[in-house]
């Protein structure tokens, strides 16, 4: 009687201790998973303030690079110019954008 009694209560301990286990297991799993996306964000984040910061230079180098009166024609032109070449940046950062989270990924996977 008493060996069922002991193996009951070595069996309840077994379960506490692998529920212990699984719980810490799947805490640990999170933890990890979000210090992953975290970078993932921190990377995007970067990327982006990057972007935006070259952006700014480039209109800075312009602005630099456009001055004297040469006249309205010409200020016409490069309005056109410019906007044709913001067109063209949008559309090669948008390809840049479906590229980076393939990538990231792929370095995720790797770790």
């Amino acid at each position: 009687m008493r060996m069922m009694i002991m193996m009951v209560v070595i069996m309840r301990m077994e379960l506490v201790v692998m529920l212990v286990v699984v719980v810490t297991m799947m805490v640990m799993m999170t933890i990890t998973l979000m210090n992953k996306m975290m970078m993932m964000m921190m990377m995007m984040l970067t990327a982006a303030v990057t972007t935006y910061m070259d952006k700014e230079e480039e209109e800075e180098e312009e602005e630099e690079e456009g001055g004297g009166g040469e006249g309205e024609e010409q200020e016409e032109g490069e309005e056109e110019e410019e906007e044709e070449e913001e067109e063209e940046e949008e559309e090669e950062e948008e390809e840049e954008e479906e590229e980076k989270p393939c990538a990231i990924l792929c370095i995720l996977l790797r770790q």
